[in-house]
C-alpha cells in the first residue's frame, strides 16, 4: 500500500455473496483466504461468505470434494463443517 493510503485499523475485510452460500461464495471465500494469506500473511485479510437462502444449510458434498481435490487442507475442513449463514438475518443482528 502507498504511504497515503488510509489506515483501516485492522485487516482488510472481504465478503463473498451468492444465492444460497453453499457452493460459489464458500469456495470463493476459501480460495481467496488461502491465496491472500499466502501473499500478504495470515490475518492481513479476513474473508467471509453469506447467502440469501435458508440459514444453517450444509455445504454441498460436491463442493467439499472439489476443495479436497484442490488440496485446500484446513480450508476444506472448514467448508465441510460449515453451515450457511443468511445475509438478511445477519443484517438484522
Amino acid at each position: 500500500m502507498s504511504s497515503d493510503a488510509p489506515d483501516t485499523g485492522g485487516p482488510l475485510k472481504i465478503l463473498t455473496v451468492c444465492s444460497h452460500n453453499r457452493i460459489r461464495s464458500v469456495m470463493t471465500m476459501a480460495m481467496l483466504q488461502r491465496n491472500l494469506d499466502g501473499l500478504l500473511g495470515a490475518g492481513a485479510v479476513v474473508v467471509r461468505s453469506l447467502g440469501f437462502g435458508p440459514d444453517d444449510m450444509p455445504s454441498i458434498p460436491d463442493a467439499v470434494a472439489a476443495m479436497a481435490r484442490r488440496g485446500a487442507g484446513s480450508i476444506h475442513l472448514r467448508i465441510a463443517a460449515g453451515r450457511s449463514p443468511n445475509a438478511i438475518s445477519r443484517c438484522r443482528t
